[in-house]
């Protein structure tokens, strides 16, 4: 059978079938079936249901094709697959008398989890500053890292310099009507002055300085806005209002293909930046606590007006803390 056709299918399709009609709900049907269709490459290559997997193979189906990529992403597979085979146990379709993967512990099921460098240091976002060219392209990171972002990027694109305060170091959000929102005290001096100068910055270079011999022009002029975040003068755009997000993910997009910042592709995507700031700011509080709780975890939120999830934690937890600020070992050591 060709890896086309497999990959539409499931092995022992009825089976299967069967499990999924126990529940209602559509979006759970999808996700499990997704999960078994992704399965039936190793199901057939091992001529044998997922409910009689050992463990060893059940441990390559997930780290080899399902790659989880958080410890959140990594609980749910596990749970899913697990109520599988309790469930094939159950109805005799599975030879196990018992499963292979029951009560296994949470040190186990993160052990499944993919290691992917998702976030940066603030020593590795100052590396990302230096080795971007354009203002405009550090102040957006520098933003995001202070949590300036809103729905599709609102906040950062709609940000003018009169609500940049230097003095107090401090930006000010407001909405559509030019109303306070809320107030962002900034990490420290970089961002009002990165604001400045890209308010400032009115021709931007392409590629980071990296275009192709064949390009026309490796600069763009900037429109001379109210707004910091700018786009080009073209005659299509002229001096209207703020740009879109586009222009931001692009922007970012442009950042992830240099060839000094590839360490950091899955870190330079606006979420994660944004993470990274709430990590960094979460060792400052742990550094004043020694502690990483719930009301330190929503502390945390308050800074970056982010409503508290639990999911939270499979980021803003000492080991993540400890990973990127190693430092913090020796440190704590000495005590």
């Amino acid at each position: 059978m060709h890896r086309h056709s497999m990959d539409a299918l499931m092995y022992n399709e009825s089976a299967k079938t069967r499990y999924l009609e126990r529940y209602r709900n559509k979006d759970t049907k999808e996700v499990y079936g997704r999960i078994f269709k992704k399965s039936a490459l190793l199901e057939y290559k091992h001529q044998k249901d997922l409910c009689n997997f050992t463990e060893e193979q059940l441990k390559q189906f997930v780290i080899d094709i399902l790659q989880p990529k958080t410890k959140e992403s990594s609980r749910s597979i596990y749970s899913t697959i697990s109520s599988y085979i309790d469930w094939a146990i159950q109805e005799g379709i599975s030879s196990h008398e018992e499963n292979p993967w029951h009560k296994r512990s949470t040190d186990y099921i993160y052990s499944l989890v993919i290691p992917v460098k998702n976030y940066m240091s603030f020593q590795e976002k100052q590396y990302v500053l230096k080795t971007l060219v354009n203002a405009q392209d550090k102040f957006i990171v520098e933003a995001l890292w202070n949590g300036i972002q809103g729905d599709k990027l609102i906040e950062l694109i709609t940000l003018k310099m009169e609500h940049v305060n230097p003095t107090l170091n401090k930006v000010v959000i407001t909405d559509d009507q030019n109303r306070v929102k809320r107030e962002v005290i900034a990490f420290d001096e970089q961002l009002c002055d990165l604001a400045l100068m890209a308010n400032e910055q009115r021709l931007y270079v392409k590629k980071n300085g990296q275009c192709s011999e064949n390009t026309i022009s490796e600069h763009a002029d900037l429109v001379n806005s109210d707004y910091i975040i700018k786009h080009s003068n073209t005659k299509h755009r002229g001096n209207r209002a703020y740009t879109t997000h586009y222009t931001v993910y692009n922007r970012i997009e442009m950042f992830r293909s240099l060839n000094e910042l590839q360490q950091f592709s899955n870190v330079l995507v606006t979420k994660n930046i944004v993470r990274s700031g709430m990590i960094y700011w979460a060792k400052q509080i742990y550094l004043r606590d020694r502690l990483l709780g719930r009301s330190q975890i929503e502390e945390v939120c308050a800074r970056f007006n982010a409503r508290f999830k639990w999911s939270m934690k499979d980021f803003l937890n000492i080991e993540m803390i400890m990973r990127l600020y190693p430092e913090l070992l020796f440190q704590k050591k000495a005590r």
